[in-house]
């Protein structure tokens, strides 16, 4: 069996190289936790950190989108990742937290700028030539080298970390969303035929107020929003802010960060498959993510009888298996929900939602862990996972 699909490569090659080269140099997310650390920075301020980026999400996602969708997706990515890498090297060259606080504000301005654009810009240029059935093969596909990249980048980052010290990640992540914001700049952006807004100030209050009213009138969505929400407060007391500093307490070398990132890439570049055979199988997504949802969290629970940093890496690896095999469904099923017209602006409400979780959970989870303990701190993540997966079961389509 081909691995792609008849025509898949030709309409989708661009957005595929472009993963597979970036991502190679995002080397962030393993040592970011334990950089903060270093400086003498507490998880709660960290938490804050994180929370900032997400703050400017909930201020700014739904107006980029919006723009997104009256003047075009193409634009709104690539300015996305050349000011996202100039924020990140730019957070590598200070050391204030006073100064380093604004600069993840401004990086979460540019998350705005790619989230609700990016997979819309790919889904409508499907549509427009006609390829709308290989939008299941992007989301899995996606995933599959996604995670083929972070394999590599993770042993990237083990080298650099010690040949240059940690101060490496933040210029050589930077270095990466501009490589994107290179390459998406020589790809064609199609565009649907349907009628746009006015592109002025009324033009965009209007898609903006259509658009959330549209969301909230959606049983369905509305039910997405509300897990995404839950979900976000869930991964914000799960994620890598206190994974990360269990791991380093419970004695494993700080280098084994990276490598761990990699063992989790590589699952990652093999579980996505099995969306792809659920999808093909099978339309009622929903029920298979509120089950993976249910998994997750018995899994997030089962920190209370470890014991050693290997139990608890383990743990790490199978929720973000479950992850990897959770985005591919999730993302199939929403775009099926949503009209084109109004795709950028309710995926970005859909984003909304998780800033507001992640605006909780971030500092929510830095008091915990610095005030009760790291491990106790997850368990309250898996336990609102459970109300996440509930909520997934009630959905209907």
């Amino acid at each position: 069996m081909a691995l792609f699909e008849k025509g898949e490569l030709r309409f989708l090659w661009p957005f595929y190289l472009e993963i597979l080269v970036s991502a190679v140099f995002f080397i962030l997310p393993a040592f970011m936790v334990v950089y903060f650390q270093g400086i003498n920075l507490s998880l709660t301020k960290i938490g804050f950190l994180i929370s900032s980026a997400f703050l400017a999400q909930l201020l700014f996602e739904i107006p980029t989108s919006a723009l997104a969708d009256i003047w075009g997706r193409k634009i709104c990515v690539v300015l996305g990742f050349i000011l996202g890498g100039i924020t990140l090297i730019s957070i590598g060259i200070v050391r204030e937290y006073y100064i380093i606080f604004p600069l993840f504000f401004i990086y979460g301005i540019s998350g705005t700028l790619m989230s609700g654009a990016y997979e819309a810009w790919i889904i409508d240029n499907l549509r427009f030539n006609k390829k709308s059935h290989l939008t299941k093969n992007f989301y899995v596909h996606r995933q599959v080298i996604l995670n083929f990249s972070l394999f590599f980048s993770g042993i990237l980052a083990v080298f650099l970390v010690r040949s240059l010290g940690l101060g490496a990640i933040w210029f050589f992540s930077g270095f990466s969303f501009l490589i994107s914001g290179v390459i998406l700049f020589f790809i064609k952006e199609f565009k649907l035929s349907h009628k746009r807004e006015e592109k002025n100030f009324i033009g965009f209050l209007n898609q903006n107020k259509e658009s959330i009213r549209y969301s909230l009138k959606h049983k369905t969505i509305l039910i997405i929003l509300m897990a995404s929400l839950i979900g976000a407060i869930a991964w914000g007391l799960s994620s890598d802010l206190v994974i990360n500093p269990l791991l380093k307490g419970r004695g494993m070398p700080i280098y084994w960060l990276g490598y761990l990132f990699s063992i989790n890439a590589l699952i990652g570049i093999f579980v996505p498959f099995i969306s792809k055979r659920i999808l093909k199988k099978n339309r009622k997504e929903s029920k298979f993510i509120a089950y993976l949802f249910f998994f997750n969290a018995l899994i997030l629970l089962s920190i209370i009888f470890t014991k050693s940093w290997i139990s608890v890496a383990l743990i790490y690896l199978g929720a973000m298996a479950i992850f990897d095999i959770r985005m591919p469904l999730f993302g199939n099923f929403f775009q099926r929900l949503i009209p084109s017209k109004k795709r950028a602006t309710i995926i970005s409400i859909n984003s909304l939602a998780i800033s507001v979780g992640a605006i909780i959970g971030g500092p929510l989870a830095g008091f915990l862990a610095d005030n009760l303990s790291l491990e106790l701190t997850i368990v309250f993540g898996g336990l609102l996972t459970i109300i996440t997966a509930t909520l997934f079961l009630k959905i209907k389509v």
